[in-house]
């Protein structure tokens, strides 16, 4: 049975991953750029902006997580991203647009990392850092849970008011804050005292070309997570290529979202003791092939096998994430997480610029159909390439 003080925690924990996507203008915020009078090459450059702002701070900003207290940096990230959703209901132009990502990009990369860190670290201290892939594929549920329940009231509420969608969002981002400040105990890690910034970053980058089973991991997360990443911000569009009715495309995009969740809930059921990479290869070719069949099948009836590919993106993400701090060797945990969220974000944004070219000249489907053929690509070839059981060959050795 766990102790109170980590129950408390997980639970804080659950309700802080719950409220920080529960941000109802997450349902209408594309449409609300193309409101308010941006085009949609405007709107592509402003996606990939984001992604842009999420590389440069991803990795310094995982580096103070190692130094810093992480649930001060949580909380303070938050708030940076209750500021863009404020900024976003008086902007009127492709600035202040811009500037609203920016600071959402700021608390995805606050958060990105020391989340994941100050999770693993508690569950260790406790002695249940076996236990972090089924706490954390829950946190994920929980995550994606609120970004469904924000899509669902989010087409309602922008009806309402169009600038109340923004408030609202911002409201809950501080209401996130609360069970942040709540988390008990202390900031949990091993110590970097003595350590210069340079030198966590160096050490990161060490033992991320070092560590062949991390090295794996980070190519993955690039290839495979980048093109679900990509895909998921077209969502909306897919559906109204299917002739969806608008009416359901709250419940759509619900849909959609469920089944990813369901995926991080139950990831764990899928992790191998052995820690082969051929499940991973595996479920990717799997989910490739769905986004092949759903791009080529024009029909309603392919949303099931659309969400499939969700729900496998879903198993996925955990996999990797539990799977990335089980073969990390070194202190800087936050700045080695960040690493995986800086390569994922460092191809999302070529990704979408392709997908934006391809769309304009052809279709989405196009788009679609090609990002399902290079997943199937990918993970054939990984199939082949690595053939040795996915194990630590050559960690990065520790520099003092």
């Amino acid at each position: 049975m766990m102790k109170k003080p980590l129950s408390q925690f997980i639970r804080h924990y659950y309700l802080y991953r719950f409220l920080c996507d529960l941000a109802p203008v997450y349902a209408v915020y594309v449409l609300l750029f193309k409101l308010r009078g941006l085009s949609t090459s405007e709107i592509s450059w402003l996606l990939a902006l984001w992604c842009l702002f999420v590389v440069l701070f991803e990795v310094p900003t995982g580096m103070l997580a190692d130094k810093w207290n992480r649930k001060h940096m949580i909380a303070l990230g938050l708030f940076f991203k209750a500021a863009g959703f404020l900024i976003w209901a008086f902007a009127a132009n492709f600035a202040f647009f811009a500037l609203g990502f920016l600071l959402w990009g700021i608390q995805e990369t606050f958060s990105s990392g020391t989340q994941e860190a100050l999770l693993h670290d508690n569950l260790k201290k406790h002695g249940r850092d076996s236990d972090y892939m089924k706490i954390a594929g829950r946190s994920h549920f929980f995550s994606k849970t609120g970004a469904g329940i924000a899509l669902l009231t989010g087409g309602w509420l922008a009806c309402v008011s169009e600038r109340g969608v923004a408030y609202i969002s911002s409201a809950v981002m501080l209401l996130g804050i609360l069970p942040v400040l709540a988390f008990p105990g202390e900031d949990v890690r091993q110590t970097l005292h003595g350590q210069t910034h340079l030198r966590i970053i160096w050490n990161a980058l060490r033992e991320s070309a070092g560590n062949r089973a991390v090295l794996r991991l980070l190519i993955y997360a690039a290839a495979i997570l980048g093109i679900i990443g990509t895909v998921e911000e077209f969502i909306q569009l897919y559906l109204d290529w299917l002739d969806f009715p608008l009416v359901l495309f709250g419940a759509g995009l619900v849909f959609i979202m469920v089944m990813q969740a369901f995926g991080n809930r139950v990831a764990y059921r899928f992790d191998k003791r052995k820690r082969s990479i051929h499940d991973l290869d595996m479920l990717s070719l799997i989910a490739g092939i769905c986004l092949l069949l759903s791009a080529f099948f024009r029909s309603m009836w392919m949303i099931p096998v659309f969400a499939c590919a969700f729900f496998i993106a879903g198993i996925v993400e955990v996999l990797i994430e539990s799977r990335m701090q089980n073969e990390i060797v070194l202190e800087q945990r936050a700045t080695m997480m960040s690493m995986m969220s800086l390569v994922m974000n460092l191809s999302v944004i070529p990704l979408i610029l392709l997908l934006g070219l391809i769309s304009k000249n052809r279709d989405l489907a196009w788009g679609f159909g090609l990002f399902g053929s290079l997943m199937i690509l990918f993970s054939l070839g990984a199939l082949l390439v690595f053939a040795l059981p996915f194990r630590k060959t050559g960690a990065a050795p520790r520099i003092r």
